[in-house]
């Protein structure tokens, strides 16, 4: 969790997941319903995690401490005037709001239904702090991002209906709507290994279909293959959007590095197979990953892309600044990429400055004597 929070400090964007999972413990089941709630299915203790009560009672949840943290950094920011400021590069929130899933059987099925219907898990986000989460914020915000005790006094003040009201108030990401011609992707080992897995809860619009106990009994077990396929393929088909955003948040910090004057950061090179061994899946998974590092270079850095196979054929030619356009031309570049340098014959000898590389699934590492990193 302190990896999570220093994280904010160093990020352009804060793109947090609200779902049912992650906002129902946040919220309290009103003691006049709570049997009641219990009874239709509603957990009381979502996740495993008790729900937050806004007493001293209540444990420190991690979502909600970033939560705060983010809600500082950008009022500092806007306090700010929209000039640099001391305590961390955070430009934006844009949160990615995910929904409880329709089970096989219903008629939305492998649709999910929307994240407003299931936040806080049919509970109260109290109007009041969390105390030890708030508490944890604030000494954060004082001890690592170095802010003023005006912003820690007002985290200490922020409730918690305020504070998931700063996110779910922001036009952001709704993953509960599958476009008709959106096709499924295939997953990943890794991503394979989630299925089934997830927190229990009543899912969306059951009532007034004829599901039997089976499939009403798996809406509690996480999300099936074909609801991630679908999920990871939303996912896909809003990251346009994501790189928007982070595009802005580069073009402002940026813009603001050189009217201050900072010293030029390091020279980054990519360089990608483009040999006909990377053809299908590799050469789309290389380019979504191009997309993804362009995006987490360090303000004030140079950089270059060097495609290779039987030849190589660099982007620029030079290392360029890293601003708003030399990111929008790379983006287009990685979006269109595609095979096209016949076989694999890359030499060290044959770029500037080198190198680590990724062929065929293979790391490769050829430092020369002037990189310093890599």
């Amino acid at each position: 969790e302190e990896g999570f929070a220093s994280g904010l400090l160093h990020s352009l964007c804060f793109f947090p997941l609200l779902s049912y999972g992650t906002t129902a413990p946040l919220a309290e089941l009103p003691p006049d319903k709570r049997d009641k709630l219990i009874a239709e299915g509603w957990e009381e203790r979502p996740a495993g995690r008790a729900r937050l009560q806004g007493t001293a009672c209540d444990a420190e949840d991690n979502l909600l401490k970033e939560m705060l943290i983010a809600a500082a950094l950008l009022e500092e920011k806007k306090a700010a005037g929209g000039e640099a400021v001391e305590n961390g590069l955070l430009q934006c929130a844009y949160p990615v709001l995910v929904g409880r899933p329709h089970p096989e059987g219903h008629p939305d099925y492998p649709k999910m239904g929307s994240f407003f219907t299931v936040q806080g898990g049919a509970g109260r986000f109290p109007e009041l702090p969390s105390p030890s989460s708030a508490e944890a914020a604030a000494s954060f915000l004082e001890d690592r991002a170095s802010a003023g005790s005006r912003a820690a006094q007002a985290t200490l003040e922020r409730s918690v209906a305020g504070a998931v009201r700063s996110l779910t108030a922001l036009q952001g990401c709704q993953l509960w709507s599958h476009p008709p011609d959106l096709a499924e992707v295939e997953l990943t080992k890794e991503q394979s290994d989630m299925v089934g897995k997830g927190c229990a809860g009543p899912p969306v619009d059951l009532e007034g279909y004829n599901l039997s106990p089976e499939q009403r009994a798996a809406c509690g077990n996480g999300l099936d293959e074909r609801q991630l396929r679908m999920l990871k393929a939303q996912v896909r088909h809003h990251l346009p959007s994501f790189h928007e955003i982070i595009d802005r948040a580069v073009a402002v910090v940026a813009a603001d590095a050189a009217a201050a004057g900072a010293p030029p950061g390091p020279e980054v090179l990519f360089v990608v197979d483009r040999s006909g061994s990377m053809d299908g899946a590799r050469i789309r998974e290389a380019s979504e990953a191009l997309g993804l590092f362009l995006r987490a270079l360090p303000v004030g850095c140079s950089f270059d892309v060097v495609g290779f196979g039987s030849t190589t054929k660099p982007l620029f030619g030079r290392a360029r600044a890293y601003d708003e356009d030399s990111l929008q031309c790379a983006s287009a570049y990685a979006q269109s990429m595609q095979v096209s340098l016949r076989r694999n014959a890359l030499s060290c000898s044959s770029v500037p400055v080198c190198v680590s590389r990724m062929r065929d699934g293979e790391h490769v590492v050829r430092p020369r004597d002037n990189v310093e990193h890599i």
